[in-house]
């Protein structure tokens, strides 16, 4: 646990480099990708004021007045904060709620909420209603609201997202090989897609690189629900998609897309003390110090293809707030 705790620390001080004067990592044209993980990374590693620099120039020049984040279209090479809209805004919201910062938690969570589907409880993923899926609802936009909603003491409108996350489950043709990974409004789960999309619809069991964050995102709020209410099948949901990113092979835990599997397991470890969630973290924590730079930051794996050094900045600066996140929750669950 030392080693996790001296590598967050050197990967928050690296990203402490890049911060401006005004408390900034970015230009604002760059888009949220560069800096909406920072404030949650720089709080767990201790440098409060400095994460509080960064969530003022966050309130003062890209939170609208309705609390969404500008600055999600035409980023280079990366149309992900399009496809999962509020995924960065329950970053800040976590980040926020760690530093006390309850205005622009309350502002950003009201934000979220309006994108939760009435019926399901999902979280819409895409800001237009009108798009060919806009009625599409996400693994992962639902679980990062989730846990956000906890951090605001939101808990009713978290239980939904927890008893989405359960109707996913029940609904899933192949549990054993595939985790289809989106709803429908009024088709309900989407099984059928372009295969150029199938990262977003789908994680298969048997294939390499994939998004792992699905499984492991999930079971992650879907702890920490368990945490706050006590309610067995949130307990027993989380198991489940465990059990699911553990028929993706072990090599799942040495990807950077797998490495939220080492947070979510470290606290299924503190919550019932089963040595082989204390293993998987592991596994994850030893891969994520190992792949370190010298210097203190982190390459990130990206399925974009580009060679613009300009964007794997901001790739590296978010992939280094993640990595510190992820290491120092290990850090915490595991004693």
């Amino acid at each position: 646990m030392e080693r996790y705790r001296q590598a967050a620390l050197r990967g928050a001080a690296w990203l402490l480099r890049h911060q401006g004067a005004d408390g900034s990592f970015s230009n604002v044209d760059d888009g949220v990708q560069p800096y909406h993980k920072i404030p949650y990374a720089l709080a767990a590693t201790g440098h409060q004021r400095e994460a509080d620099r960064l969530l003022d120039w966050v309130e003062s020049h890209v939170m609208a007045p309705n609390g969404d984040l500008k600055g999600k279209h035409g980023q280079a090479a990366c149309d992900w904060y399009d496809r999962f809209h509020t995924y960065a805004n329950s970053w800040i919201v976590l980040g926020a709620a760690r530093l006390g910062r309850f205005p622009l938690v309350r502002k950003g969570i009201e934000y979220i909420l309006t994108r939760q589907d009435p019926n399901s409880g999902g979280i819409l993923s895409e800001i237009n209603p009108h798009a060919e899926h806009g009625g599409r609802q996400d693994i992962v936009s639902t679980s990062k609201a989730g846990s956000a909603c906890l951090s605001a003491g939101r808990i009713p409108e978290a239980v939904l997202m927890g008893d989405w996350l359960s109707k996913m489950l029940e609904s899933q043709p192949e549990p054993g090989t595939v985790l289809y990974t989106c709803w429908d409004s009024n088709h309900g789960l989407i099984t059928t897609f372009p295969e150029e999309d199938s990262l977003v619809y789908a994680v298969h069991a048997n294939r390499g690189l994939q998004w792992f964050y699905y499984p492991g995102i999930a079971m992650e709020f879907l702890g920490r629900l368990y945490r706050v209410t006590r309610r067995q099948q949130y307990l027993e949901a989380s198991l489940r998609f465990f059990d699911f990113a553990c028929r993706c092979g072990e090599d799942i835990l040495r990807t950077d897309p797998g490495a939220i599997i080492g947070s979510a397991a470290a606290l299924m470890y503190q919550i019932d003390g089963n040595p082989h969630f204390r293993d998987a973290a592991l596994v994850v924590g030893d891969g994520l110090v190992e792949k370190q730079t010298a210097t203190g930051f982190w390459f990130k794996q990206d399925e974009a293809d580009t060679t613009d050094p300009a964007y794997h900045h901001l790739l590296t600066l978010e992939g280094t707030a993640e990595f510190v996140s992820w290491l120092t929750e290990m850090v915490r669950w595991i004693r």
